[in-house]
């Protein structure tokens, strides 16, 4: 017994419903992006390296730094000012007459 056309088109009427048109084609569009990634993966191993590589050129980098006229303090701890209390105004003497 074989597959024919139309029990190949059932199935895939049947797929169809089951799962819908925007699942199968963000399925059909990641097989397609894993089948081209392995092709590249496999064409890497097939190039041949090539072993030869330029020497690493040594860069040197002078660092400048300017000294600042800033006279640097220490963070202080804030203080609280503590307000004077008033003092009260002395009592008048009643005079007498």
């Amino acid at each position: 017994m074989s597959v024919g056309p139309w029990q190949i088109i059932i199935i895939v009427l049947i797929i169809l419903v089951l799962f819908g048109k925007g699942k199968i084609s963000t399925f059909m569009a990641d097989l397609g992006k894993g089948m081209k990634s392995f092709k590249d993966g496999m064409d890497d191993e097939k190039k041949p390296e090539k072993k030869e590589k330029e020497p690493v050129k040594k860069v040197t980098v002078k660092k400048t730094v300017k000294k600042s006229t800033k006279k640097i303090t220490p963070p202080q701890k804030p203080t609280t000012k503590k307000t004077p209390k008033k003092k009260a105004a002395p009592k008048k003497k009643p005079v007498k007459k």
